[in-house]
């Protein structure tokens, strides 16, 4: 059993590293013309509306009230509320401490469609969208019974998380690197509090379990199967006899 959530742990603290070093050394500004230029070139006066929409998903309030909501009630609290928070709130906090070391300067405020202030590498919006709404996804996976509403609802609630991180370099708020900063920011959280909350080990046990119930479920249905061959053979030799027995008589 692949363990990913360690996987996105490390990618995404060796990704961060990586963007970091380009962005510090100002060789990311070839990847930020080009990326910023093609989303920036999709606006529109109709789009623009959209995509704000899309982006206040991801402010602080909006994720404060979808934890709010997780953990008011009971069936939520624990199986969402608890980790989603969790998780909120150290892709925030990571996402604080390295704005606050790197001190990043904005893009132009004439290119923005919307007010923002504050330093701008890692983006915020995207590294708490991508840890929330990804693990929301896995969550989704790991508890619906219903597998095929489950993937539905995970590849949208990726996607928004997707979007939501677009939507920064779209409105112009954003670089695109501090974008891609932000993401291994969220990735990494989400593998950090993914660890935490669901242990390899334990979650390895217990998908052990499952293929031990599957193939002792298929040995079952061979041995039922067998015993019901067996159980005709027996059936047409006792018709076999009575007919022997009528021929004679």
């Amino acid at each position: 059993m692949f363990n990913y959530k360690l996987f996105c742990l490390e990618g995404g603290v060796i990704g961060f590293i990586a963007v970091t070093a380009l962005v510090v050394n100002g060789n990311s500004d070839f990847f930020d013309a080009f990326y910023g230029g093609a989303v920036q070139s999709l606006r529109s006066p109709g789009l623009n509306t959209v995509v704000e929409l899309i982006t206040y998903i991801g402010n602080w309030q909006a994720i404060t009230v979808i934890c709010l909501l997780l953990l008011a009630f009971a069936k939520t609290r624990k199986t969402y509320g608890i980790p989603v928070t969790v998780v909120a709130i150290l892709s925030h906090v990571l996402n604080r401490i390295a704005k606050m070391l790197i001190e990043r300067p904005r893009p132009d405020a004439a290119n923005m469609l919307i007010e923002q202030g504050g330093f701008s590498y890692p983006s915020g919006h995207t590294a708490t969208a991508i840890a929330v709404f990804i693990l929301l996804a896995y969550l989704v996976c790991k508890n619906m019974d219903n597998k095929k509403k489950a993937a539905l609802c995970a590849v949208l609630l990726s996607a928004l998380g997707i979007l939501i991180s677009l939507s920064r370099i779209y409105l112009g708020v954003h670089y695109a690197s501090d974008v891609l900063g932000g993401f291994f920011v969220g990735l990494a959280s989400f593998g950090a509090v993914g660890m935490y909350f669901y242990p390899y080990k334990k979650e390895k046990e217990k998908w052990r379990a499952k293929m031990r119930a599957k193939e002792q479920a298929k040995i079952d249905a061979l041995e039922d199967v067998e015993v019901e061959v067996v159980d005709r053979e027996d059936m047409l030799e006792d018709l076999q006899a009575q007919y022997d027995e009528d021929k004679k008589s």
